[in-house]
């Protein structure tokens, strides 16, 4: 009896170290991916012949990486910056119900970027709101267009 209870938890505690490994090996597999994706977004950002039209970025990222900035930064001056837009634009400003710090940070990206244009999206931003955000993103000669909160193309069933 005692040797089938060693021999059991034996299998338990291996099995476990296992598991542990296994989940080192595709943490570091993920880690490994992830810079090889890196590494080819950057690329194609300055490829004309990439195939890379759009990329999604945070706030986040373009307000803590200057890594990124400088690179972005490089595919502006070789004219592969086409357009900025910012989602969920209510988020710079501190009067938004969605304020997010690093939104206000997006203003860098006129004074850095003059020639292309800059398209702010939102839906729930009041007059009030709409100020702020053109200020702090150095908007000042902008275009506003509004529609109806009434969209034919969205409905239950």
């Amino acid at each position: 009896m005692p040797s089938t209870w060693v021999a059991e938890h034996e299998y338990k505690y291996l099995y476990l170290r296992v598991q542990e490994r296994v989940s080192e090996y595709e943490y570091l597999y993920f880690r490994v991916r992830v810079r090889v994706q890196l590494k080819a977004t950057n690329a194609a950002m300055l490829d004309p012949k990439a195939p890379l039209r759009l990329l999604y970025v945070t706030p986040e990222k373009i307000a803590k990486s200057k890594r990124f900035m400088a690179q972005l930064q490089k595919c502006y001056i070789k004219g592969r910056l086409a357009r900025i837009a910012i989602d969920e634009v209510h988020c710079c400003s501190q009067w938004g119900h969605d304020f997010r710090p690093d939104y206000k940070m997006l203003g860098v990206l006129k004074r850095q970027f003059p020639e292309v244009p800059v398209l702010g999206l939102t839906a729930t931003a009041t007059a009030g709101v709409l100020e702020d955000v053109k200020s702090l993103l150095n908007l000042h000669a902008c275009v506003i267009l509004r529609s109806s909160y009434n969209r034919a193309n969205l409905f239950y069933q």
